[in-house]
């Protein structure tokens, strides 16, 4: 990650705010479907402004797998994510990844990162 822009920032507070309003919709009006669906977009959206920013090759992709994958991420999940690369990661290029997956932690997601 090139620097933390403003908007990068306000991630964290953003995602909690959010997960909070989530579960509060949820006990208001239970449908679990609905609640899984919007904390997998959530997520979603959260990701996607992370990866936007991440200085990672032009050849590579970030994908949900798992539960996440599915959007049926519940509360205590962690995020499985995959991030495929063209070529097998040089340790360069596996020193490129890891600024990016640790600002999926430094934002509150807690990632199950795999790289292949």
């Amino acid at each position: 990650m090139n620097g933390t822009p403003p908007e990068l920032a306000a991630l964290r507070q953003t995602l909690a705010q959010t997960q909070q309003t989530l579960a509060a919709s949820y006990l208001a009006h239970p449908n679990c479907r609905t609640y899984l669906n919007a904390r997998s977009a959530l997520v979603d959206q959260t990701l996607s402004s992370l990866w936007s920013a991440a200085d990672m090759p032009a050849r590579s992709a970030l994908v949900a797998v798992g539960g996440y994958g599915r959007s049926e991420l519940y509360p205590c999940s962690d995020i499985d994510v995959l991030i495929a690369l063209e070529d097998v990661p040089t340790p360069a290029l596996a020193a490129q990844c890891e600024p990016g997956i640790g600002q999926f932690w430094d934002r509150g997601l807690a990632s199950g990162p795999s790289v292949r």
